[in-house]
């Protein structure tokens, strides 16, 4: 049995979790991870599909020939791999997609962005799978700024109605072809299983251990059709949308009973926080990018 901290949870699971750094003392869990018998199907499933089955309570996550997941009320995840699973590829999808769906269960606004430090407070770039939220991140790290999360951005309201964000799992996931544009980053990086082409930066003895508040959103549109980087601030309903469709795994959020609440948390963040709309062709260096972000907050 090992036991973690992160997401501001204390985590126990029967499966170690080097991503998490070292396993702490032994103490109450917010959420247990349990190797245990996962069934083939949601008898109340709500949404059924290839690899998601969804009730209000529960959803079960199907990875064809690895893994299927069981996440309950957000306070258990059981997991039953294949016979002849990659321990590797069973973490891979436990500490993204399946603790999403957990955070999600906990009531947090998670956010599909990676984020960095600036003055104490968190700024977060968030956007479509490919977009460049984590390359973007590791040209700002590259250039002085902490790192604070990447993939899972999880959002905690406090009484106050302001929103901070909480400490994420130690580690920038790559593509392959990010490598050659972070070099900086080249001999740190460790390939994350035998099948994916992703590549994980571990900043362990780094990570920021207290929820931050979040201070800017950047929203990333790749425009191949762009000749230089446009910086939008964006407002109203079209700040909304940007927000809602950010978030992660928003289209099941639906199924899980939790669209009013949703609906509420967001309309919430637009009223606190300044987001702006990164516009950019992907073939622009992304150290050009890092250069124009970096300059745009200097300047607010």
């Amino acid at each position: 049995m090992y036991h973690y901290s992160t997401f501001g949870l204390r985590i126990r699971s029967d499966i170690e979790l080097p991503e998490l750094g070292e396993p702490g003392k032994e103490e109450n869990p917010d959420l247990t991870i349990t190797l245990k018998p996962v069934p083939e199907k949601l008898p109340d499933a709500l949404y059924q599909g290839k690899s998601f089955q969804i009730s209000p309570s529960q959803v079960l996550i199907r990875i064809e020939q690895v893994v299927r997941y069981l996440v309950s009320d957000g306070r258990e995840i059981c997991a039953e791999p294949s016979p002849d699973a990659e321990i590797a590829l069973v973490r891979l999808f436990l500490l993204g997609p399946v603790i999403g769906i957990a955070l999600h269960q906990k009531g947090f606004l998670v956010l599909h962005g990676s984020s960095i430090l600036l003055e104490n407070q968190a700024i977060i770039f968030a956007g479509t799978s490919g977009s460049g939220k984590s390359t973007i991140a590791g040209a700002l790290i590259r250039k002085g700024f902490p790192f604070l999360a990447d993939d899972l951005c999880p959002l905690r309201m406090e009484l106050s109605g302001n929103f901070f964000l909480l400490p994420s799992i130690p580690q920038l996931k790559l593509m392959e072809d990010a490598l050659p544009d972070l070099e900086f980053f080249a001999e740190s990086a460790v390939r994350l299983s035998s099948v994916t082409a992703k590549y994980g930066v571990s900043f362990t003895e780094k990570i920021q251990a207290e929820p931050l508040p979040v201070k800017l959103i950047f929203i990333l549109q790749p425009e191949p059709a762009e000749k230089e980087i446009r910086i939008e601030h964006l407002a109203g309903i079209e700040k909304f949308h940007a927000l809602k469709d950010n978030t992660y795994r928003f289209p099941l959020l639906h199924y899980m009973n939790l669209t009013e609440s949703h609906f509420n948390q967001v309309t919430s963040l637009a009223k606190k926080v300044s987001v702006y709309r990164i516009i950019r062709n992907p073939q622009i260096p992304i150290d050009t990018t890092a250069d124009a972000v970096t300059a745009f907050i200097s300047r607010l």
